[in-house]
């Protein structure tokens, strides 16, 4: 959006296209004041193919991609920086004809990226400083905590970008998507402490979802578009595909216990997503869970199968309801403050949701013919993860008692120090 440093009302810059991206941000002015650059992101993946930076003007006649990386850039000193891995690049760049020149050239290495947020830490002036943060990519691991918050033991190993996880029926290992370049998944053998990798591409594999039966992982592949496919736990054999998508399809959120449905995500995540159900017996066409002009996004099956925990912005914003599936009408509120990620205990006797200010809720849920009974909510305690975003991610699951819960978190490291350059260009000259 773009608004008068006096005040007024933003106005609309640029147009998102929902089959790629579903956030603009990062804007960076160039010199002359009317162009500016910008990332543009998808939160299905954060390592989407898509992933750039364009270039575009503040009366929104130009708008063209330029570099694809998946961070924040700058402009300074005639060069164009940017991120690759955790090394800072420079490459020459003519602000008014808004063209890369040259080859790029490393000016840094080993500089802080934080991958909930698309950004590394540089800035440069116009007059040759470079400052630019340590630490490289933020590692992000899985940890178990007790119903206190209590951090009770890691559940898998520090990795980059760890996005979903979702526990075994039988909890005995856990489904994760991770990857520093493309999302691929990933199962972990606790008692092993052996992290296993089963998707290889191409393109991205997202969203994990396990089978009732433990044999089978479903997820969504990109393939050029976005496809749902399923593979044996235990990695051999092909992908399967189960539905072919388009760009309104986006990933499997949960599977039936009876093994008949898969739920996933349709539309576009930023405004009018719906829940779906895929048949996995017979003609294989997806129907409609919820349908309404408003924005549902993440769902989980009850243990039974016979009702949908999911979250929709009905209300104004994002709160967590219970309806039948498949049969009868009808819908009940459950959560009032902001929720969304709704988690059964395996009995269905208790729902776990997320609120937006970090609060891990548990609410005595009570299910009956055409009726859902819920309790009073408690919290159970405040986790600061770097996923609580928009109910896409899987970035907790709970184990069948409800006593354990796996979170993912940033483990704790040392203060990176801040590296202060001048005259940086001198360097790349020598």
């Amino acid at each position: 959006m773009r608004v008068p440093a006096a005040g007024g009302t933003p106005i609309p810059v640029t147009i998102m296209d929902p089959s790629k991206h579903d956030s603009h941000r990062w804007p960076y002015f160039l010199p002359d004041g009317r162009h500016f650059l910008y990332l543009a992101v998808t939160h299905g993946n954060n390592r989407d193919a898509n992933d750039a930076i364009y270039l575009s003007s503040l009366d929104g006649k130009e708008n063209r991609l330029l570099l694809r990386t998946a961070t924040n850039v700058a402009y300074a000193s005639e060069r164009l920086l940017f991120m690759r891995g955790a090394a800072l690049m420079a490459q020459p760049f003519d602000p008014r004809t808004g063209v890369l020149q040259g080859e790029s050239e490393r000016v840094a290495e080993d500089v802080l990226v934080d991958g909930t947020v698309w950004r590394a830490g540089f800035t440069a002036s116009s007059d040759g400083l470079l400052a630019y943060a340590g630490g490289g990519l933020l590692p992000w691991q899985a940890m178990w905590y007790d119903r206190t918050g209590k951090e009770v033991g890691a559940a898998g190993e520090k990795v980059g970008h760890l996005v979903n996880v979702r526990l075994a029926p039988d909890g005995s290992h856990l489904a994760t998507e991770a990857g520093d370049v493309n999302s691929e998944l990933w199962i972990y053998d606790p008692k092993r402490q052996v992290n296993t990798r089963i998707t290889f591409g191409p393109g991205g594999s997202s969203s994990p979802v396990w089978s009732p039966d433990g044999q089978w992982i479903a997820y969504a592949g990109t393939r050029g578009k976005n496809n749902i496919y399923r593979r044996p736990v235990n990695g051999m054999g092909q992908e399967e595909l189960l539905l072919e998508g388009d760009s309104t399809i986006r990933n499997p959120l949960d599977w039936s216990a009876d093994g008949k449905f898969l739920l996933i995500g349709v539309g576009d995540l930023s405004s009018t997503g719906q829940i779906w159900a895929l048949p996995l017996v017979g003609d294989h066409k997806p129907v409609p869970v919820t349908q309404s002009a408003f924005q549902a996004i993440s769902a989980r099956f009850s243990p039974d199968g016979h009702w949908v925990a999911y979250s929709s912005d009905e209300s104004g914003r994002q709160e967590v309801y219970v309806m039948p599936f498949g049969t009868g009408t009808g819908k009940w509120q459950i959560s009032s403050s902001g929720a969304n990620q709704p988690v059964w205990r395996r009995d269905g006797k208790e729902l776990f949701y997320w609120t937006p200010d970090n609060d891990l809720i548990s609410v005595p849920i009570a299910l009956k013919a055409g009726l859902v009974e819920a309790g009073a909510a408690h919290s159970l305690f405040r986790f600061n993860s770097p996923l609580n975003i928009f109910g896409l991610a899987s970035p907790y699951d709970v184990s069948a008692d409800g006593q354990r819960f796996v979170l993912i978190t940033t483990p704790r490291r040392a203060p990176q120090p801040v590296t202060l350059v001048t005259n940086w260009v001198a360097d790349l000259k020598r």
